[in-house]
């Protein structure tokens, strides 16, 4: 009896353990788990600043479509940049917070942009379409090296990084559900 009680808690506790990593994990996001390493990307970061008031890093990648996209081609513009990918459990739950801010803010002076950490580019441009992710999306292939990502020291995703009209950072690391007041605040500002 001592035996069959001992595998009942073994298995309840097991169980209990899975779905406590995996709320942990829809929770924190998507971390990155290998060590990159230093490279000049990173020191000049750490000259540049990635504060609140800080100019935004520029970066140049290709959309789904392979025309070549910079972040300074918004400038006088909102702009909300999420890191992302489509394996990321996290991630792919925002989507639906996204699409909300997508609809919200059409026709006005803010911009949606998709920075992808996905290695499997065509993957990735079939999730948009299947999805119907009407914003522009970017990615380079390179999954944790994506240029933009090192810029910005992602460490975990999603990611969300609001960009003011000046090409400032006004919030960093914030969830999609999170954005509109960031973004709100950001057009108010003049």
């Amino acid at each position: 009896m001592k035996s069959l009680r001992n595998l009942i808690n073994q298995r309840t506790f097991s169980v209990f353990f899975i779905c406590m990593s995996l709320g942990l994990i829809s929770v924190t996001g998507c971390k990155k788990v290998e060590q990159e390493p230093q490279t000049n990307i990173t020191q000049t970061v750490e000259q540049i600043g990635l504060e609140i008031g800080d100019a935004a890093p520029n970066f140049t990648m290709n959309d789904q479509f392979g025309k070549s996209v910079s972040l300074k081609d918004f400038r006088g513009k909102v702009v909300m940049i999420d890191f992302w990918a489509t394996w990321c459990g996290p991630c792919v739950a925002s989507i639906p917070h996204v699409k909300e801010l997508n609809d919200k803010y059409a026709g006005k002076d803010v911009v949606i942009l998709g920075i992808s950490l996905d290695k499997d580019l065509d993957q990735w441009k079939s999730f948009i379409t299947d999805e119907k992710m009407n914003w522009i999306h970017i990615a380079d292939g390179n999954y944790w090296s994506n240029a933009a990502a090192l810029q910005y020291h992602i460490e975990s995703i999603p990611s969300v990084w609001i960009i003011d009209k000046n090409g400032k950072i006004t919030a960093k690391d914030i969830r999609a559900n999170a954005a509109g007041a960031e973004i709100d605040a950001a057009l108010a500002k003049k």
